[in-house]
Parts: structure tokens; sequence; C-alpha cells
């Protein structure tokens, strides 16, 4: 452990406005243990199986808690494929240039070949496993979504893996010395909230029309969200990636970086910036009946959907082994999980 991150009792992640049972409940998929089985097999079959699995393998639940067994078992799916991507290639220092080289040519033809096998359902030569999971998924959901939804977030998908493959690509530099909102954006879309949240449209069979997906409150709405999520990891994950792995691509690191600040400052910082998003999220979720009665119905179940990846962040991240060490500087991940 580095110097400044010695366990300190003032350093909680209770803090955090999402830790609130009123404001974030728990909610959990009843029937997590049929889908993430499911989505075992699958990852085996593709052979894809990777060191962190089973601490990733629930996420779904909590995010989705009342979607359809069909529809939550594809997504837990997809979430495998891109765990497998962040956890083998994009949290690799090597593989990901976080220490300033670049990223091996072979990688980026895998995820540009994943990219295709999704957009498409043609499986380009050369594929793997990687790429045949992609094109399964693809074929499994293509006739059952409308195209302009498909299109919209395939394009989604591949910028999320291009992004987390190749940072430095767009903007990040492996010290960490850039600026706040540059790192907000590149941690916003590696974090794949924004794919989660298109998720939410498949998951409740409708399509938001361009007008109103793109309106500036619910852009400013998928953004907070997608904050929320991003900075509470980046304090669950600090230990595990910054002090164990080595890599930048952090907001504590970065505010340490950039303003010469000490952990607990950095933590603190990062607690209120997570903090003003989620204060933003709540405020704007009030604000949505702009609309006609029908629109404004699907809206209203969009952001409620929106509400679930909220409480997500905080229960799965407090209900998974991945960020539980002995060494975490948080006094809540020291504690081992019970059961």
């Amino acid at each position: 452990m580095v110097a400044g991150t010695s366990l300190d009792p003032s350093l909680t992640l209770h803090k955090l406005l999402i830790a609130d049972q009123n404001l974030a409940p728990l909610r959990h998929h009843p029937d997590a243990d049929e889908f993430e089985y499911l989505t075992e097999e699958f990852t085996l079959k593709h052979d894809l199986m990777f060191a962190q699995f089973k601490g990733v393998n629930n996420m779904t639940s909590y995010m989705y808690p009342d979607a359809a067994l069909e529809r939550v078992t594809w997504t837990n799916k997809l979430m495998a494929l891109l765990f497998h991507i962040d956890d083998v290639y994009a949290d690799n220092a090597e593989s990901k240039g976080m220490k300033g080289g670049a990223v091996a040519p072979e990688i980026l033809a895998k995820i540009e070949r994943s990219a295709i096998a999704f957009e498409t359902g043609w499986l380009p030569p050369n594929s793997g496993g990687l790429e045949r999971g992609f094109q399964e998924l693809r074929l499994e959901i293509q006739d059952q979504v409308e195209p302009e939804w498909m299109i919209r977030f395939s394009q989604i998908v591949r910028q999320h893996i291009s992004y987390a493959i190749n940072p430095q690509a767009y903007g990040w530099k492996p010290d960490g010395n850039v600026p706040f909102e540059r790192y907000a954006w590149l941690r916003e879309v590696i974090s794949g909230m924004y794919l989660a949240i298109d998720l939410i449209e498949y998951h409740n069979d409708f399509v938001l029309l361009p007008h109103v997906i793109y309106h500036p409150t619910i852009r400013r709405l998928q953004q907070a969200c997608s904050r929320i999520a991003a900075f509470a990891n980046d304090l669950f994950s600090y230990e595990r990636e910054v002090l164990q792995e080595g890599l930048r691509f952090n907001l504590l690191a970065v505010l340490q970086r950039t303003q010469n600040l000490s952990f607990p400052e950095a933590v603190q910082l990062s607690i209120e910036i997570t903090n003003h998003e989620t204060e933003e999220f709540f405020r704007l979720s009030n604000e949505i009946a702009i609309w006609d009665d029908t629109t404004n119905a699907l809206i209203q179940r969009y952001v409620e959907c929106m509400k679930y990846h909220v409480s997500a962040t905080w229960h799965w991240q407090m209900n998974t082994i991945r960020y539980r060490s002995t060494t975490s500087p948080f006094m809540e991940l020291i504690k081992p999980l019970i059961g």
C-alpha cells in the first residue's frame, strides 16, 4: 500500500448518497441463479472464462431486477463478453497502453472483428471465441428489436469496446494528467453505462424517438447516471486498479495528479463529485413530464429503470467479491462477504 492510503475510519464509502437505502433501495432479480448459470455455460462454450468471472456474473441481477428472463439472460451474456474484454485486455497495463506502450495490433484487430460481428452478424476471418460470442448475441436479438435501435446500440457497443481497449487514442494520458472533463467523458464511455441505459428500451420493448432520447434533459440524466456509476466504481476499485495494477485511469488518481491532493482529499472530492451527480439525477428525474401522455409514460419507466442502475451501483459493488481486499483503504471493503 502506498503512502497516504493506510486505513482511516473517516474514509468511508457510506458518505456516498447512494448508500442511503431510501434513495437507492436494494433490488435483485428473482431468477438470478438461472440466468447466471446460463451465462456461465455461454462463457465456457466460447472458451472465454476469466479469473474474476464469478465476481461480475451477478451484476445484471441488480441492474435489471424486473426484466423478463430471456432478455436479462441475453444481457448478462453480453456483460460477460464486455467484462472479458475489460479484464483480459483493457485492464492489462501493457495491452491498454496505460503506461505509455502501444496497444498490440492483434488485440485491436480482435476488438474490430468483435464490433463487426455484433454490428452485422457476420463472422470475419481469423475470429475466435470472443467474436463468435458477439455474433451469437447479434443473431439472437436482431429479429426481436427495431432496426433503428439495433443500429444505435451497435454503435454504442463499438464505441465502448474501442475506448476501453485504447483510451490513449481518445485523449487519455498514461500519467493521469488530463483535465477533469476529458477524464469524465472517457470514464462515462468506458464504464459501459451508456449501453446499459440503452438496454432499458430493449428490456421494456419500446424505442424512444430521437427528439426524446436526445433531449437535453434526458441526455443530462443519462450522463448523471453514467457518472454516478463510473465515479463510485473508481472509489470501490481504487485499491485493485491503482494500487495493485498500477493503472492511473481512476478519478482519485487523476485528482491526486492534477490537483496535487492527498489520498484522503481525493476521496473526499470524489465523493462530493459523485454526490453532486446524484443530486442532479434525482432533481432532473422530477422534471421529465414535458411530452404527450404516452411519451411521458415511457420516459417515466425509462427513468425508473435508470434508478435501478443507480441502486445497483451501490448494492452490487457491496455484494461482489471483486473489490473486497484486506488491504483496501475503505473499511467497508476489508470485511469478507458472508455466505
